[in-house]
């Protein structure tokens, strides 16, 4: 924010000049001001989640209030500022509602852990705001293929209006057509989930976008496979970054099974996309993924586990033309391996907040990664909702390279909270692991990321002029 500069005039210096001669040269007598809180932002946040067992809700500042309902609900309660709180068996999506300084310092997160059932496995997904435009890519949509896999869309509206959405689709040889995936009206305070195989049946992945064309939503994705009749593993999908010409995907998990980069390029030109990877020694180019050709309005995807060896990494994807990427996980080799999906996320900024609930036997892994050319440094901690630090370090990441922080023996809900960078640009995601789970499970989710240029906890100024 530019600061106005007030000029005195040369009136104004003489009324001062004569006024201090009259005093005699006697200093004016001050009073140290008082400590001012911080300025409460004009502003209110929603954040989204799904319906879930569990849902973790973070409060990071004591400033503003926040309070959770379900979408149905007209009264809500209140989430200790600071601290957070744990919600159990969500029937419906729940609200997290932010006033003020909260929704630079609120996040939320919902969480499963199955060890049967369609949703088997290990999910997380970081809670979103309703917006106009969401982009998903890496949906397959094929429940009779070899490995069974069907994606569906949730639909959140958490406003009393009605919405109208259209889903946008780009399929592997350009716009998906689908009977029935426009105009789909979805009543206020609501949810309704589109399976994308009533749309169409595909084996490779697509890419969809979910615009409005009234009203707003928020919008989360969920994959689930199964090898025959037996369910094999799911998760949720947050949406991506929006298209650009430089993406990057941050936190892919080590270990063994498959990981799959799919690109979507919504745009009218055809485009080569060039992939590097910053693993734990540093940068390098996939060996026979490099680079990718994108055409117009279509998805295309890449195998990364040949070249990524089970190493951590992420990726930085330059092209042209704007795209939007993910990168879709298998927790193991077999065929019941769990499934899990990272989408395209933002640097750091502010502290992001990663807000994981954990149970026994589930363990989290934070990488954060460095595109830069010069070391930095990172600090993180893990707390409670009870506000309860529970551990911190501070992540030293070199030029090019990621760097992990592995959170072993935590066995109740907890938040990651990642101070970004004094100098320099850094990525982040979470892994959970579970091989206590039958699915030997896997999930992965990016981050919760304050939009700092919106405001939120305005520092007050004291000018010792003033007044005078």
């Amino acid at each position: 924010m530019t600061k106005p500069i007030v000029r005195l005039g040369v009136a104004g210096g003489l009324v001062v000049a004569l006024a201090a001669a009259a005093l005699g040269g006697a200093a004016l007598p001050t009073t140290e001001p008082r400590p001012l809180p911080p300025v409460d932002p004009d502003g209110r946040t929603v954040t989204v989640c799904p319906a879930a067992p569990t849902i973790n809700l973070v409060s990071t500042t004591t400033w503003g209030a926040l309070q959770t309902r379900s979408i149905t609900d007209e009264q809500g309660a209140p989430v200790p500022a600071g601290r957070g709180m744990t919600l159990t068996d969500a029937a419906q999506p729940v609200l997290m509602i932010a006033e003020g300084r909260q929704n630079q310092g609120a996040a939320a997160a919902a969480f499963s852990r199955h060890a049967d059932g369609p949703d088997r496995g290990l999910s997380v997904v970081r809670c979103g705001t309703p917006a106009t435009s969401h982009w998903f890519t890496g949906l397959v949509s094929d429940p009779d293929g070899p490995a069974a896999t069907r994606s569906e869309i949730l639909l959140i509206n958490a406003d009393a209006g009605a919405a109208e959405v259209d889903l946008v689709l780009f399929g592997p040889s350009g716009p998906q057509v689908a009977p029935g995936a426009r105009g789909i009206p979805i009543p206020g305070r609501s949810v309704r989930t589109v399976a994308l195989d009533t749309l169409f049946t595909r084996g490779e992945p697509v890419g969809v976008q979910v615009r409005t064309t009234r009203g707003r939503v928020a919008a989360l994705a969920r994959q689930r496979v199964s090898a025959g009749v037996q369910p094999a593993g799911s998760d949720w999908q947050a949406g991506s970054t929006p298209p650009s010409i430089d993406q990057v995907v941050a936190g892919i998990p080590g270990g063994p099974g498959g990981r799959m980069l799919a690109l979507t390029n919504p745009g009218k030109l055809r485009t080569t996309a060039t992939i590097e990877a910053l693993g734990p020694e540093g940068t390098f180019s996939p060996v026979d993924a490099s680079t990718v050709d994108v055409n117009a309005e279509s998805t295309t995807f890449v195998r990364l586990e040949p070249a990524l060896q089970g190493e951590p990494a992420s990726l930085r994807i330059r092209a042209e033309q704007p795209l939007t990427a993910s990168v879709v996980s298998r927790g193991g080799e077999g065929p019941l391996a769990d499934l899990a999906v990272l989408p395209s996320s933002g640097a750091l900024a502010g502290t992001s907040i990663g807000s994981v609930a954990v149970t026994g036997g589930v363990r989290g892994t934070l990488l954060i990664s460095n595109p830069g050319e010069q070391e930095i440094t990172v600090p993180a901690r893990l707390v409670g909702t009870d506000g309860a630090e529970l551990a911190a370090t501070d992540v030293v990441v070199g030029p090019g390279a990621t760097a992990d922080w592995v959170l072993d023996g935590i066995d109740r809900p907890a938040a990651v909270l990642v101070q970004a960078p004094a100098a320099g640009t850094a990525y982040a995601g979470l892994a959970l692991t579970s091989a206590a789970d039958p699915a030997e499970g896997l999930a992965t989710t990016s981050l919760s990321i304050p939009v700092l240029e919106q405001g939120g906890g305005i520092e007050p100024i004291f000018d010792p002029r003033a007044g005078r």
